[in-house]
């Protein structure tokens, strides 16, 4: 494991999209029952069974999309954790998306009650004001100006964005769906290598989201935050934050702003960063991060966990 501690390393939190139930099977006994007992807590706070979704596989319910999100968060929490019990520590962490969440939980900035009640308005917002049929989809095979051009030639800029530049030839596109499920036809027409919906309803990072968006300042505005113990580096202005008062504005930009995790990578490897290390079950952080900086050493959790303490 020292050879993993040389240099400075940086953690990295997927945001929601998985199918985590399948990958739950890389957990040991103690660490199902670390599931089982913080999904104890999930069940009080937001009435939900975690535990019988994450074990039983005919298991069934009108909430899976939430499940896997609250799913995602505890399960990479307690890898996390897991992390840590190894000796592989972290010089600073990056969230993509509402890996954001995961990442101020584990820098003990917020607790993980508090990481529950904040998914859980996240959720529930945008049902809660007037939204147009939303959806986000991958493209893979374009860089971000051959997007634009294309959403800017079929006159749709006003109902799609991209919501973040992945990596040179990865971009998320986010906005009404008609109009994405457009512009994902012509990228396949054109050549894209991989073209894919995203399983979220809603157009997050972009400004569809900051309708109703009053109901997640409030719900930030209310929660206990503290400073963060580890240092986490914005994936949208790549400034490195730790205070309250910007951890705060940072939760809220996190659901209509557009992430340039490639920069954020980029930064990191000019702070002095030569490891990233993927606090996931699965590895797609990695994939597509490290054709950003083939120079730097990437880890996902099976790696990881073959390396003997």
């Amino acid at each position: 494991m020292n050879g993993l501690l040389e240099g400075k390393s940086a953690f990295l939190f997927q945001g929601v999209g998985a199918k985590y139930k399948e990958f739950l099977s890389a957990f040991d006994e103690k660490q199902l029952k670390q599931l089982e007992e913080y999904s104890k807590i999930a069940k009080e706070k937001l009435n939900i069974d975690l535990w019988q979704y994450a074990i039983n596989e005919a298991a069934s319910n009108d909430n899976i999309e939430f499940l896997d999100w609250i799913l995602i968060y505890t399960s990479d929490y307690i890898v996390y954790k897991t992390y840590l019990e190894k000796g592989v520590k972290p010089h600073v962490m990056t969230g993509y998306s509402m890996g954001l969440i995961t990442a101020m939980v584990c820098a003990e900035a917020l607790s993980f009650e508090g990481g529950l009640l904040l998914l859980d308005s996240i959720y529930k917002y945008p049902t809660l004001s007037k939204r147009v049929n939303e959806a986000m989809a991958t493209i893979i095979g374009f860089d971000y100006d051959s997007i634009l051009q294309i959403i800017e030639g079929v006159d749709l800029e006003e109902y799609v964005e991209i919501a973040s530049e992945n990596s040179e030839h990865c971009i998320v596109i986010s906005g009404v769906k008609n109009a994405v499920n457009t512009i994902m036809k012509i990228a396949e027409e054109e050549g894209a290598i991989k073209v894919v919906h995203l399983n979220t309803p809603y157009a997050y990072h972009s400004s569809f989201s900051s309708k109703g968006i009053e109901l997640i300042e409030a719900c930030v505005k209310n929660l206990e935050i503290n400073k963060a113990k580890i240092p986490i580096m914005s994936v949208f202005t790549q400034n490195i934050i730790s205070d309250v008062d910007n951890l705060r504005k940072e939760l809220v930009l996190n659901m209509y702003t557009s992430m340039k995790w490639k920069s954020t990578i980029l930064k990191l490897g000019d702070m002095g960063i030569n490891s990233f290390i993927e606090v996931t079950l699965n590895d797609s952080l990695t994939k597509m991060s490290k054709v950003i900086a083939l120079d730097n050493t990437f880890m996902t959790y099976e790696e990881i966990m073959s390396v003997k303490k």
